[in-house]
C-alpha cells in the first residue's frame, strides 16, 4: 500500500479504549487474561471473536500503552500473555525471569501514518514508496497548528512519530506546530477526530479499521510514511502464565487463517523473529 488515500464514506467509528475486560467463552470457566497494545486492540478482538466461535475459549483483553502494561506485568499483574507494541518490553519481562523463557515471537510489524481531514487528494501519491524528497515538498504544503502523535517514552509508535517528526524539523517545516501527546495511539487518534489536533502520526491499522467500519461521510486522508524514515515497529509477544489453555489460543493465534486475519489488518507478518 503507498501513497495518500482520501476516502469518502458514510459512518463515525468510536475508538474502543478497555476499561473493564472483553469476554469469550472458555471450557473451564476461567479466562485467559491478555495485555495487549492499543493499536491492535481491533484486530485482537476480531481474532478472539473468531476463538469464541470456533474454539469455545474464554478471553479476556486488557488494551494499553506498552510501557504501561510492562510496568504493570513488572510489578505482578496477573496477565497470561502480553502482546506488545515493539521487542524491548517482551524481552526485558523475559530476561527478568517475569515471563516464560523461549516464549517470546514476533507477530506483526506495524506501519505508521500521518492522518487528518486537512491532507489534500491532490497531495503526493508517492509518498509511500520511499521518495522522501516529495514528501518533504508535500509536508511543506501544509500547515498545520497542533499536531498529535502518542507519547514516546511509552508507546513504540510514539517513538517512530518523534524519529518522523525530528526529520520534518530538519527540513525547516513545521517549527511553529504545537504537538500534543497521547498516552498511546487510540488517544492520539481521538484527538485527531475531535478536532484537538489538524493532523496524526498513529498505525495504518487503527486508519484501516476506521475505513471498514466508518459511515461518517468523510474521514480524512492519510499519508502512509517511508520506512527509512522511523526504526521497524516490529511488535513481539511473550508468555507470563504459562498453562495448555494459553498453548491452545497460541495454535490458534499462528494459523493460516489468523495471519492473514493480521495482514487484512495493515500489518506485516514477520517470517521470523
Amino acid at each position: 500500500m503507498s501513497g495518500l488515500l482520501i476516502i469518502f464514506r458514510g459512518l463515525w467509528l468510536l475508538t474502543v479504549f478497555v476499561a473493564s475486560p472483553v469476554f469469550a467463552m472458555d471450557d473451564n470457566g476461567k479466562p485467559i487474561t491478555i495485555a495487549v497494545s492499543s493499536n491492535f486492540l481491533p484486530t485482537m478482538k476480531q481474532i478472539v471473536q473468531l476463538y469464541e466461535k470456533t474454539q469455545h475459549g474464554q478471553v479476556a483483553l486488557s488494551a494499553g500503552s506498552t510501557g504501561k502494561h510492562f510496568a504493570q506485568i513488572s510489578r505482578g499483574a496477573p496477565y497470561d500473555l502480553f502482546f506488545a507494541a515493539d521487542k524491548a518490553r517482551p524481552l526485558a519481562l523475559e530476561q527478568n525471569g517475569i515471563a516464560v523463557a523461549g516464549s517470546r515471537f514476533s507477530y506483526a510489524i506495524g506501519s505508521l501514518v500521518l492522518w487528518g481531514e486537512g491532507l489534500p487528494s491532490e497531495l503526493l501519491e508517492k509518498t509511500g514508496t520511499g521518495d522522501t524528497q516529495a514528501l518533504s515538498i508535500s509536508l511543506a504544503t501544509l500547515t498545520p497548528k497542533v499536531l498529535a502523535l502518542p507519547n514516546a517514552a511509552i508507546a513504540p509508535y510514539g517513538f517512530a512519530a518523534q524519529e518522523v517528526l525530528d526529520q520534518i524539523f530538519s527540513w525547516g517545516h513545521w517549527r511553529d506546530v504545537k504537538v500534543v501527546r497521547g498516552e498511546n495511539v487510540s488517544q492520539t487518534l481521538q484527538f485527531v477526530r475531535s478536532g484537538s489536533a489538524d493532523l496524526g502520526f498513529v498505525a495504518l491499522s487503527q486508519i484501516k479499521h476506521l475505513l471498514q467500519t466508518s459511515t461518517e461521510e468523510r474521514v480524512g486522508g492519510y499519508i502512509v510514511l517511508p520506512k527509512k524514515l522511523y526504526s521497524p515497529i516490529v511488535q513481539q509477544a511473550v508468555v507470563i502464565r504459562a498453562s495448555d489453555k494459553v498453548s491452545r489460543f497460541l495454535d490458534f493465534f499462528n494459523s493460516a487463517k489468523v495471519q492473514q486475519m493480521i495482514t487484512h489488518s495493515g500489518y506485516e507478518v514477520p517470517t521470523h523473529d
